[in-house]
């Protein structure tokens, strides 16, 4: 099944969360473009959704002040990607649930689950 590891920290700017998944990972032709509104690599093979997800993602963080970013594949050379995500102090708080006493925290889990 598809996993997903998340990892979020704090800085004196801002929370950076990081989110990993271990699946066939975005060439890098591609990367700027799974952000484009209506844009999907491979309809045929994911007939559900409609390409709008990562757009609103990055438009609300970018209102914000913040980034979402992607590295496919990893820094470590594993499969997948990683999407980096950035919200400057004063744009909210992180959940509890998330977020360590110590301002970091991870989370490991199963896509859908």
């Amino acid at each position: 099944p598809p996993r997903i590891h998340v990892t979020v920290g704090s800085t004196e700017t801002g929370w950076e969360i990081e989110v990993r998944d271990h699946g066939v990972g975005i060439a890098p032709a591609y990367q700027d473009r799974v952000f484009d509104l209506f844009q999907r690599l491979d309809p045929a093979a994911d007939p559900e959704g409609t390409g709008i997800g990562l757009a609103i993602c990055r438009r609300i963080l970018e209102r914000h002040g913040g980034r979402l970013e992607l590295t496919s594949p990893p820094p470590d050379g594993g499969p997948g990607s990683v999407f980096h995500i950035f919200i400057p102090k004063g744009s909210g708080e992180p959940p509890a649930s998330t977020a360590s006493a110590a301002g970091q925290g991870e989370v490991d889990g199963e896509a859908g689950a």
